[in-house]
């Protein structure tokens, strides 16, 4: 079964030998995120600042799963996370739950059955360089999608 992690792992192995160029422009990045807490937005945002570092005038933009998908559960989870935060054995039980390797293979389908059609649409629209994920439920529907797109 192909899983985000063999994706990720494919396409560094093709990129060993690709050289960066001193004369690169500006890129195109678009961040898949979750509107869960600061940490994956600081994430982006360091990530960015990186990007203008080593290729000035870049153009970077995040695009949310609870936002991209059309599923209650994704917003629904956005929507409680600062208050499942602060109830933290709560919010153990359902982080615990949700990446309990039983149930990760139900939530790519399910990710993938409400996500993709709309990803395949915005990654076509938005015609990235590169697509960067800091969220893990946003990791395995863009790897899926942007291979549909091509390169």
């Amino acid at each position: 079964s192909i899983t985000a992690d063999t994706l990720f792992i494919d396409r560094i192995n093709q990129l060993k030998d690709v050289r960066p160029s001193e004369n690169r422009g500006p890129l195109k990045v678009m961040f898949f995120s979750s509107h869960c807490g600061g940490g994956h937005q600081a994430s982006a945002a360091a990530l960015e600042k990186q990007f203008q570092i080593h290729f000035p005038g870049s153009k970077c933009e995040s695009f949310f799963v609870e936002e991209i998908c059309n599923a209650l559960i994704y917003k629904k989870i956005a929507q409680s996370y600062k208050t499942l935060t602060t109830y933290p054995n709560l919010w153990r039980v359902v982080y615990h739950f949700s990446n309990a390797r039983a149930v990760e293979p139900i939530m790519d389908a399910h990710l993938t059955a409400v996500c993709e059609e709309r990803t395949i649409e915005l990654i076509t629209s938005y015609n990235p360089d590169v697509i960067v994920s800091v969220h893990p439920n946003s990791n395995l529907v863009p790897c899926l999608a942007s291979r549909k797109v091509g390169n």
